[in-house]
């Protein structure tokens, strides 16, 4: 069996993010450099020359990646990102990731193997060995939604403070006081700067929150509906909810819909992220709309310019303007 970087890693005890630096002639700790030089005389480790030289030898492909539980959402996007890559001569080659810490070194592996010239990621809660192995080899990665300021990476994602902002200011300018608010994991970068800015939305209006009404994601199976339905059965319950998430969205609107909650006459409610389905349901859904053309569009667009050479402001953290959208699921309430 070939030995890998991974077989290095484990028998130095060394991460696999120094190992890599060491495989790409990138400075590390004379200590480490010494027990990884052993470890390849032991093991008989050979590397792998096509990734080395792949700075060297441009094979005009880019690798889209995403996490392998994300639904059809950002599936959009890739759109915009091709556009700009085939005017340029460039073809993208779409990956998925999963959780499994070995899936992600194998993933990194391929891509190298490729030669791919560049990764364009949607990147997620957790930390990904993919991510790391391709930064610390050098390959421009561009990270797209959630920030992770471990990796030497360049960074695109919407406004978020922005949107949680015009969202809470929105519901806060109906005169709603009980107002609240269904999120993903309370750690991700995203779900962090909507609360920020929906709670300086509240505070500036003059509006008390009430954080019996805030309602994070514990755990990756739960689920959004029964959250709601948490909310929405409490002695006092909120006037206004407002969902983070598409997915968060559909799963909320689906369960007030099973309780008889009328919306907007009982119920106001605002989404994060546009759909299709939005205009058309019953009320048509107000929400906060990111612009994928400009995000995808920037993505390929700066991603090109690293390829190029061009190392300007790396590492990049480049902010997309979001748009409230009004529609007719919020009410007035005097």
């Amino acid at each position: 069996m070939k030995v890998t970087i991974v077989d290095i890693a484990e028998d130095t005890g060394l991460s696999l993010s120094t190992v890599s630096k060491y495989l790409n002639h990138k400075n590390v700790l004379p200590e480490n450099k010494e027990a990884i030089e052993n470890s390849i005389r032991k093991l008989g480790y050979t590397p792998n020359r096509i990734a080395q030289s792949l700075r060297s030898k441009s094979s005009h492909t880019v690798a889209f990646l995403m996490p392998s539980s994300l639904d059809e959402f950002w599936g959009r996007m890739i759109t915009h990102i091709e556009t700009v890559l085939r005017k340029e001569g460039y073809k993208s080659i779409i990956y998925y990731y999963s959780m499994d810490s070995g899936q992600q070194v194998r993933l990194a592996n391929t891509l190298l193997n490729n030669k791919v010239d560049g990764v364009i990621a949607i990147s997620s809660y957790y930390f990904n060995q993919a991510f790391s192995i391709l930064c610390d080899s050098e390959i421009p990665v561009i990270l797209i939604d959630q920030v992770d300021h471990s990796l030497k990476a360049d960074f695109i994602t919407s406004d978020n403070y922005r949107g949680g902002y015009l969202a809470g200011r929105y519901l806060a300018d109906h005169h709603h006081e009980r107002i609240g608010f269904v999120a993903g994991l309370s750690y991700g970068y995203t779900i962090k700067e909507r609360t920020r800015g929906f709670l300086d939305a509240l505070k500036d209006a003059g509006v008390q929150s009430n954080p019996e009404y805030f309602s994070y994601q514990i755990s990756s199976e739960e689920e959004g509906g029964k959250r709601t339905e948490n909310l929405l059965r409490l002695p006092v319950p909120p006037t206004a909810l407002c969902f983070f998430s598409r997915s968060l969205c559909i799963d909320g609107f689906q369960k007030i819909r099973e309780l008889g909650i009328k919306m907007p006459g009982q119920l106001s409610v605002i989404g994060f992220d546009d759909d299709l389905i939005f205009p058309v349901i019953d009320p048509p859904l107000t929400v906060i709309s990111q612009d994928f053309q400009i995000i995808g569009s920037q993505a390929a667009t700066l991603l090109l310019e690293r390829i190029r050479g061009n190392r300007d402001d790396f590492p990049a953290r480049i902010l997309t303007p979001v748009k409230l959208v009004e529609r007719e699921s919020v009410k007035f309430l005097r």
